[in-house]
């Protein structure tokens, strides 16, 4: 059945758990049943959650609007290494050069801080307000 936010369960392993319970309890299972080789540090058990998680994660995003292209466009740019990323992100998006593109996500860090400043709030990243500005 569809997730419909009351609860869910994800369950990631071998056959023969018993989610009855869960399910009485209006609790969405969802069980990925799979057999995993045995190592010292259940390196298998530990990627298979990881590549779940992603997919989640991703999935998330998109049904969020976050997804420009095939970029993931709600960047905080907080460190040098996401201002790069968020830079290029503008750039390819917008048709920019790196060094205009990175000049237009320090325009909306800015405006940013000086809405915060004056008391405003806001959700969006610099990287989406910067888009938005420059598409029109």
């Amino acid at each position: 059945k569809p997730f419909d936010g009351s609860g869910a369960v994800l369950y990631i392993g071998g056959r023969g758990k018993d989610f009855s319970g869960e399910q009485d309890a209006g609790v969405s299972v969802y069980s990925l049943e799979i057999e995993l080789p045995d190592s010292p540090v259940q390196l298998w058990h530990h990627l298979a959650v990881k590549l779940v998680m992603n997919t989640i994660s991703t999935a998330s995003m998109g049904i969020m609007g976050r997804i420009n292209g095939n970029w993931m466009v709600q960047v905080d740019p907080t460190n040098k290494k996401l201002v790069d990323r968020g830079s290029r992100i503008i750039a390819s998006l917008a048709g920019l050069s790196y060094i205009e593109a990175c000049i237009e996500l320090h325009k909306s860090i800015f405006a940013r801080e000086q809405l915060i400043k004056e008391g405003g709030k806001t959700t969006t990243s610099p990287v989406i307000d910067a888009l938005s500005r420059l598409s029109g």
